[in-house]
């Protein structure tokens, strides 16, 4: 059997594309990508081991058949939690997420996963079709538009809570910051704005510890380098200043943008003491605004009310109306729910 061959490329550690198996007439089997192919000959780019592949001709009787392989496993990575949906979810973002959804099934028609991705479509459909309706998805579950009301402070604080927790277990300490300072506006009276706090001071100071470990490392490890490069000669040593060079400026560059750009937790470095040291002082002081934090309970309040509207009890409503109206946490966007939902009851009382 002849076989031409071109092209050989050694790829080092790089990943190789996923490749077909072909099986040959004298029952070999050939891993690799087709390039093309005629009524003569078949050209693949041949894999042989992990690091290298090269073009190769084969004549098209040797060829018995062509097996292909998956190649979908990446792909379906990056979709596979798209369903079902997390909670507050816009309508726009379900139909973005369906269509996600599809994509993956028209580029991967002979995928295993296609059943379990058409699941996921009829998942997202169904949850769409009830939040049009007016239901809400709270804790992973529906519930109807009625039922959100009736406790929608203490809800949305939860799920605003939950983004706080949801970086932090990433360990995305500038995404945990930003949900928790989100939170105050709405929620800084409620139980789980308290809760928040709690959770990110205590990641906030375990970070502030490993920084400080960072910093009293600095001077010992920047004189090893020093004497590591200062015992080579000619080019490995030219190299190696330069390689300390371009650290440094690229350590200095992504300081100076990310202090511009008002980042609380900057990027540390184990030969820079300034990024961890800024790190610190933006963290005691965000942990000093937490101590002088005064816990309300404004979601208490919220569903005392709104139980009074509905059981008629005109008189306590406006009781505790009076009391939400003086509390300063307490957020304008509920009061006006609130305020909305009296009237209602009210004018329905009268007919």
């Amino acid at each position: 059997m002849r076989f031409k061959f071109t092209c050989i490329a050694l790829l080092g550690t790089c990943a190789l594309a996923s490749a077909d198996i072909f099986h040959m007439k004298d029952g070999t089997k050939v891993e690799g990508e087709l390039i093309s192919r005629d009524a003569n000959e078949y050209k693949i780019m041949v894999h042989h081991g992990e690091t290298i592949k090269y073009e190769q001709t084969f004549p098209r009787d040797q060829v018995v058949r062509q097996e292909r392989l998956a190649t979908d496993g990446p792909a379906f990575e990056k979709i596979k939690d798209l369903a079902p949906a997390p909670d507050m979810l816009p309508v726009e973002e379900y139909d973005e997420r369906i269509a996600e959804l599809n994509k993956f099934l028209d580029e991967h028609d002979l995928s295993s996963h296609r059943r379990t991705v058409r699941g996921m479509i009829r998942t997202l459909e169904d949850e769409k079709k009830q939040i049009e309706a007016g239901s809400t998805k709270i804790n992973g579950k529906l519930i109807t538009q009625t039922e959100y009301q009736k406790k929608a402070y203490e809800l949305d604080a939860g799920v605003a809570k939950g983004r706080v927790d949801a970086a932090l277990k990433k360990q995305d300490y500038n995404g945990a910051i930003q949900a928790w300072e989100n939170m105050k506006s709405d929620f800084a009276g409620c139980d789980a704005y308290s809760q928040a706090s709690a959770s990110l001071k205590n990641a906030l100071t375990r970070h502030k510890s490993r920084l400080t470990t960072m910093i009293n490392e600095v001077d010992a490890k920047k004189d090893e380098r020093k004497r590591t490069v200062g015992s080579m000669t000619g080019n490995s040593k030219a190299n190696a200043i330069k390689v300390v060079q371009d650290s440094n400026k690229a350590v200095e560059s992504t300081y100076k943008r990310e202090k511009s750009q008002g980042v609380k937790i900057l990027t540390a470095s184990e030969y820079h003491k300034t990024p961890s040291q800024d790190t610190i002082n933006n963290i005691n002081q965000i942990i000093r605004s937490m101590n002088n934090h005064a816990r309300h309970n404004s979601a208490e309040l919220y569903n005392t009310i709104w139980q009074a509207i509905d059981a008629q009890d005109f008189a306590k409503a406006k009781e505790v109306f009076e009391e939400i109206k003086i509390d300063p946490n307490f957020s304008e966007k509920y009061k006006t729910a609130v305020q909305a939902h009296y009237k209602q009851a009210w004018d329905a009382s009268k007919k």
